[in-house]
């Protein structure tokens, strides 16, 4: 049996208070298994619940994982629609607006939004969609909101009290995954890579902060970093790029350039499978 962290409990309970929950807590620490709870409580009840993502992968990801503990689930992205009156909908947050403006039948059944990275609130060409959802839902709907980079939370917990009335907030500051941040650096004269900076070793000292010996070194091809991470053993790794684009390009140049042949061909089959399945 799970032992819950206190913040985890304090969610649920609120939750069970019919208030609205903001929990602000790291990545890791277990927001989603309040989320879980509260979908579960709120589908026993007969209410339909909808969960927002920011984008589009990470709804497919998260209807794939309900659909895969049981619950009715349906997805909403603009590109898909499966099973649109299911109990459960997995949206992105411009759905649920046009949905809640367009007085989509559905929402008037809902009693739960949970709205998963809640920060982008403040993105200045998004953020007014996380607003307007949280202005203009109907009264009787009770928002769970998650977030791990929240830093003026007390102030973001005032307006949502304003706006949506008794608010809880809950927070931890316990990391059950060590962050560690490295900088990396190619030697414009060996070319070898090199840690440079490194949180846990340069404690107390600015990581970005430019030195004069900086300027002997250079940015990191894009093969020699993945080299130096299987190196030091910190793969399996996930590399972030913000286009489909950039994604394609640089899983094309891993799997050319990965030897020896079998794991050029797993990654080739995961990539295939992966992004069939997203269709994103």
């Amino acid at each position: 049996m799970i032992k819950l962290d206190q913040f985890q409990i304090d969610g649920i309970k609120e939750i069970k208070l019919n208030n609205n929950v903001l929990v602000v807590a790291p990545t890791g620490a277990g927001k989603t298994l309040i989320a879980n709870e509260a979908i579960k409580y709120y589908l026993e009840k007969n209410y339909k619940v909808f969960y927002t993502t920011p984008i589009k992968s990470l709804s497919n990801q998260k209807f794939n994982d309900f659909k895969n503990v049981g619950h009715n689930t349906g997805l909403l992205t603009g590109d898909r629609s499966i099973n649109r009156d299911a109990s459960l909908i997995i949206g992105t947050t411009e759905i649920l607006r046009n949905m809640i403006f367009s007085k989509d039948d559905s929402i008037q059944e809902t009693r739960l939004v949970v709205l998963d990275e809640v920060h982008y609130l403040g993105d200045r060409e998004r953020g007014t969609t996380w607003e307007e959802i949280i202005i203009h839902a109907p009264k009787e709907i009770k928002f769970l909101c998650l977030s791990a980079t929240i830093s003026n939370d007390k102030e973001f917990l005032d307006w949502i009290v304003s706006t949506r009335g008794p608010t809880a907030l809950i927070k931890s500051s316990i990391r059950p995954v060590p962050l560690e941040i490295s900088l990396v650096a190619e030697s414009k004269y060996s070319n070898n890579l090199k840690v440079i900076k490194n949180t846990r070793t340069d404690i107390g000292k600015s990581l970005f902060k430019f030195e004069k010996n900086f300027k002997n070194f250079k940015k990191p091809g894009f093969i020699k970093l993945v080299n130096l991470l299987k190196d030091l053993e910190r793969t399996p790794t996930i590399f972030f790029y913000f286009s489909r684009e950039r994604v394609e390009s640089k899983a094309r140049e891993l799997v050319n350039n990965l030897k020896p042949l079998d794991e050029k061909n797993l990654i080739r089959k995961e990539y295939e499978q992966i992004f069939a399945e997203k269709k994103i």
